[in-house]
């Protein structure tokens, strides 16, 4: 009868191992379709500032690379050149 007793404990658990398995299946299918979504929005984004930044580039420019050099840290940080940029563009 023990054998018995035993074998009749551990389906239950096996059941609620299962159960386990199954829940935390389910949450990190849930985690990876949100990852999915969000890096479907990032690819767009991206794709968005590229074609943004081939559109600027269009226009030839002169780059000197001393004159470039010497002007580092004295002008604006790129964040402010992106929202001068941003704010141009909305005008």
């Amino acid at each position: 009868m023990k054998a018995n007793g035993a074998a009749a404990e551990a389906k239950p658990q096996t059941e609620a191992t299962s159960e386990h398995w199954q829940q935390l299946c389910a949450e990190l299918t849930a985690e990876r379709d949100q990852l999915r979504l969000e890096l479907a929005k990032a690819v767009k984004q991206r794709d968005q500032c590229r074609k943004a930044l081939i559109v600027l580039m269009r226009q030839d420019a002169d780059f000197d690379k001393k004159a470039i050099l010497a002007q580092v840290g004295k002008g604006q940080s790129f964040k402010d050149l992106i929202a001068q940029l941003e704010s141009q563009g909305a005008s």
